[in-house]
């Protein structure tokens, strides 16, 4: 499902949104049986909590403007998805400084390296 979303633009198809809904729902329902089999045998296999009343939502909301039209609103639009790499490469600049100076560190490593991408990047 999310690799539909993510691949498509503003508006979907309705057959690529038909997928996406079917890969939906098939994915709360099978979420559903494993936790209530885990919590059954008292098991902890789901410590962390998705927002899976979100997901159902916007999986119903995506079905009911399928019946309605042929081009589907992409929900990602609307979320905030922030790319992994980022994140994870100012939490490395981070880690690498002075408490005492985290923040200020922080930005001027991350300056630097901005620096160097631009410079490799002009000279292409």
């Amino acid at each position: 499902m999310m690799r539909i979303l993510y691949n498509s633009d503003v508006w979907l198809q309705r057959p690529f949104a038909q997928k996406c809904i079917t890969y939906g729902y098939h994915f709360v329902e099978a979420y559903r049986f494993l936790a209530h089999a885990s919590l059954a045998r008292r098991e902890r296999r789901f410590p962390l909590i998705p927002k899976m009343h979100s997901v159902e939502e916007i999986v119903h909301e995506m079905d009911e403007q399928c019946q309605k039209s042929f081009w589907i609103f992409n929900p990602l639009v609307e979320s905030c998805s922030v790319d992994e790499d980022f994140i994870g490469r100012a939490a490395f600049l981070a880690r690498s400084v002075s408490p005492r100076a985290t923040c200020v560190r922080s930005l001027e490593r991350y300056l630097v390296q901005l620096m160097q991408v631009w410079k490799l990047d002009s000279e292409a």
